[in-house]
């Protein structure tokens, strides 16, 4: 369990999703420090999608099997979507 005492099973890919956006911005020639803060930024806001579609519906103790369940449902929609925008081939 996290610090908040809540599993979310869609960190991994919030994180892969930041080093795209980042791998996106190094690309199409933006200088080295819009790439150091698209790549975290991109991040933030998927966390507090995260948060917010995940977890804040489902308060309470008997809400954090949904809450965990939610994430990765989350997780798998951001691979997904991951995967239609830049292919599947490694960057």
């Amino acid at each position: 369990l996290g610090v908040l005492d809540k599993l979310n099973f869609a960190h991994p890919e919030v994180f892969m999703f930041g080093g795209f956006v980042g791998a996106l911005a190094a690309t199409v020639g933006l200088p080295f420090w819009v790439t150091l803060i698209a790549a975290p930024v991109a991040g933030a806001l998927l966390g507090i999608a995260v948060e917010w579609m995940c977890f804040r519906r489902f308060e309470g103790p008997e809400g954090h099997v949904t809450a965990a369940l939610s994430s990765l449902a989350f997780g798998l929609v951001l691979v997904d979507v991951t995967q239609k925008i830049w292919g599947t081939d490694p960057v």
